[in-house]
């Protein structure tokens, strides 16, 4: 800094001027020119000198005589504005108020606004607060501006993103703060009770729902206005807090009314589900998706779907917490709780791992997005963390890990092959395996037949085989009877003596009536009472009896199959009792803890009492059923699967729910057992959509078998393997596919 001084009277030449050192170091010199009455002094102030008020003197001489003069520094700290950029995010019509922070200067201070443009509905006034209630989304930059007491002047660029209204509207009162303001009271009038509880996890109060009839008895609300203004194509992330007096189904949903060409259609959309495994615990249910509908919309509401749809059981339970918020990038986190420059980006620091995840996980706390952490190990288990990702398991666990057997002392190949498959969406490429499936139809053939026209013609007309075999144990049709295990075992053996997997389907005959036709949720299936007769209905204690040995019957033929191929050391991808959830079998949408019972009964005999560890256990549920039963509402439990999927028919391979979201919830292996269109069965549909549907929206699955062709009833020949859809050879051939001869494990 400079110190000016000012001279009276006359004096020699060359008067000098000069500041003794104080305490601090500070001190200088200067000079006043003869013609001058004025002259400064060069005052250096050191940096480590702190704010505050300083004693100096100052010393004028002429050589033969000088004059002091004492006087007090003031020395500030540099001014900073010490607001952080970006701002907190802001909501359309939602007040908001932030006062802006300076350090250093001197007050009073004065803000101002220099560059770009405040939301419309905001403003900044002299004092640094920046409020109003914005009117339009969108991101806004501007400079902000303060001038301290002194004169000194500071400017900041900053950026302020302005979101959507939080859904389901403006003020939904999803804690329930407002009571149940909002909120319509579905089967009130039929003796459902509501009622106002301080059992909250946000805030003070939540709802208690109880005397339930339906399971769309719960909160409901016209979102119409909220759903209008959010434009068609919007992400969301929906999230809602519940605790149910019994184990069930918590669905979240939409249901939307929309006009199109004078047509007016109606849709049903998942915004948050889970299947809640355990009674009066808080859970936490969430979803990412992206709002849709056709033309013009004409009504929305929301409404809650909550107990056992199969078992007709509706337990009471307590709901907080329900936001249905923007999230652009649609990574699972709002865009409220990004910053402005993470809004729109699901991977900030671009190594593969989705910023939800990584949240959840808080692998890097809050993450920063210059921290690319997927080639670490969190929990130091020898697995990266891109591992874990792929593979669901927990990246702070050293004892989750991916590609551990059910079965305790699996064989060696089942450790490996287990191994490989929780893997292999962690590759860059050759990551999915294909497959095809052969039933055994007497029409065509029988197994071997229908290998010769599915499988050996696949290679004839490509040049390739699939990876994988699928086969069933139960007969291709009625007139083969409720087992062909020999069939299958002599082209099972020959397969794998290839190199190749082998997938066996058991799809068991009805044990009551011997059929394979029996319909879901027949009186006369009692599940409890075919493990044991005696804890079942006592009035089919003869049936059930019968029943019960016929079951140990096939159990036992089963394993003896399975342990023909175990000697052989072949590995089996074993999937029994499959689509529990869609009401096409005998077994299917039966009470789910009598299920359950089945499949553990079925994975204890084989493993422990049959001593089979060759065996990789698939659940599958059924895709399409998901509308109405969850996909994994019968799974039996980590301990007993290996690898959780579902069926996969649809003719663009684009599901109306996110199962790959879903399922990733679940530390297993995922893939698609049975696979190809819906309705498209001419020969005409490309076998490439099924792989451009897995990297677009089912990454996570390690592999997937396409049916076989068959004759209907009357004789049609339906096409449904590959080789008689069109594109077999694009489809293997693409770089993420996976053939036999491309098998390393």
């Amino acid at each position: 800094m400079t110190v000016s001084v000012s001279r009276t009277g006359a004096h020699a030449a060359g008067l000098s001027l000069s500041i003794a050192a104080n305490a601090q170091g500070m001190s200088g010199g200067g000079v006043i020119a003869d013609a001058a009455n004025e002259g400064t002094i060069l005052l250096p102030v050191p940096a480590n000198v702190l704010p505050a008020s300083y004693s100096l003197a100052v010393l004028a001489s002429d050589g033969s005589q000088s004059r002091g003069l004492s006087f007090d520094l003031l020395v500030l700290a540099a001014q900073t504005i010490v607001t952080a950029s970006p701002l907190a995010v802001a909501s359309v019509g939602a007040v908001y108020s932030l006062d802006f922070g300076v350090a250093g200067g001197l007050s009073p201070y004065a803000w101002s606004l220099v560059g770009g443009g405040l939301p419309a509905g905001m403003s900044l006034s002299a004092g640094g607060s920046l409020s109003g209630t914005p009117s339009a989304a969108g991101a806004f930059a501007f400079t902000v501006q303060v001038t301290d007491g002194t004169g000194v002047i500071t400017a900041k660029d900053y950026t302020l993103l302005v979101t959507g209204a939080l859904l389901p509207s403006l003020g939904g009162n999803g804690s329930f703060e407002q009571g149940l303001s909002g909120w319509s009271q579905l089967g009130s009038g039929s003796g459902v009770t509501y009622a106002i509880v301080s059992d909250a996890v946000d805030n003070v109060n939540a709802v208690r729902v109880t005397n339930r009839a339906q399971l769309y008895h719960a909160p409901g609300q016209n979102v119409f206005s909220s759903f209008l203004a959010n434009a068609n194509g919007t992400p969301v992330t929906s999230r809602f807090w519940i605790k149910l007096d019994a184990p069930g189904m918590a669905r979240l949903s939409i249901n939307l009314t929309s006009s199109s060409g004078g047509a007016s259609s109606t849709a049903n959309q998942i915004l948050a589900e889970q299947v809640v495994r355990a009674a009066n615990v808080w859970v936490e249910v969430s979803g990412t998706t992206t709002l849709a509908w056709n033309g013009a919309l004409t009504a929305a509401m929301l409404e809650f779907n909550i107990g056992q749809p199969v078992e007709l059981a509706y337990p009471g339970f307590t709901l907080d917490d329900v936001r249905i918020q923007r999230d652009a990038d649609a990574d699972g986190l709002p865009d409220v709780d990004e910053a402005v420059n993470e809004a729109s980006n699901p991977d900030r620091d671009n190594d593969g791992l989705s910023d939800g995840w990584e949240t959840q996980y808080a692998l890097t706390g809050k993450l920063d997005p210059n921290m690319a952490d997927a080639a670490q190990d969190a929990d130091a288990d020898g697995f990266t963390n891109h591992q874990e990702f792929w593979a669901a398991t927990d990246p702070l666990n050293s004892t989750s890990l991916p590609g551990v057997p059910s079965a305790g002392g699996a064989t060696a190949q089942v450790l490996a092959l287990v191994r490989y498959l929780a893997l292999l969406p962690s590759q860059a490429s050759k990551r999915v395996i294909s497959g095809q499936h052969l039933t055994g139809q007497t029409s065509l053939g029988g197994v071997s037949g229908e290998f010769t026209s599915n499988v050996q013609a696949l290679f004839d007309q490509t040049g390739k085989w699939p990876g994988i075999l699928s086969m069933q144990y139960e007969g291709g049709d009625a007139s083969i009877g409720p087992l062909q295990i020999n069939a299958v075992n002599t082209q099972a053996l020959d397969w794998a003596a290839t190199g190749g997997l082998v997938l066996i389907k058991y799809q068991p005959f009805d044990p009551w009536t011997l059929v394979n036709s029996s319909p879901a949720g027949g009186v006369h299936v009692d599940l409890v009472g075919l493990l044991n007769p005696a804890a079942g209905d006592p009035a089919k204690l003869a049936a059930n009896t019968a029943a019960n040995a016929v079951w140990l019957d096939w159990l036992d033929q089963i394993a003896d199959g399975l342990d023909e191929l175990q000697q052989a050391g072949v590995v089996v991808l074993w999937r029994p009792n499959s689509e529990m959830n869609n009401g096409a079998h005998w077994h299917s949408r039966q009470p789910r803890d009598a299920w359950i019972a089945v499949w553990r009964h079925m994975h204890d005999y084989f493993t422990n009492t049959r001593n089979l560890k060759n065996l990789i256990w698939v659940y599958e549920g059924d895709s399409v059923a998901h509308a109405v039963v969850p996909a994994d509402y019968y799974y039996p439990g980590d301990d007993v699967v290996d690898l959780m999927g579902h069926n996969f028919y649809d003719d663009d391979w684009a599901l109306p729910y996110d199962l790959n979201a879903l399922f990733r919830r679940y530390p297993k292996i995922y893939g698609f057992p049975q696979a190809g269109s819906q309705s498209v069965r001419d020969g005409s549909w490309d076998n490439t959509i099924m792989i451009t549907g897995i990297q677009q929206r089912s990454p996570r699955a390690s592999l997937f078998c396409t049916w076989n062709d068959f004759y209907t009833g009357g004789g049609v020949f339906t096409a449904r393997s590959m080789v008689s859809q069109a594109n077999a050879a694009g489809l293997l051939s693409d770089p993420w596919v996976i053939t036999r001869e491309e098998l390393s494990w």
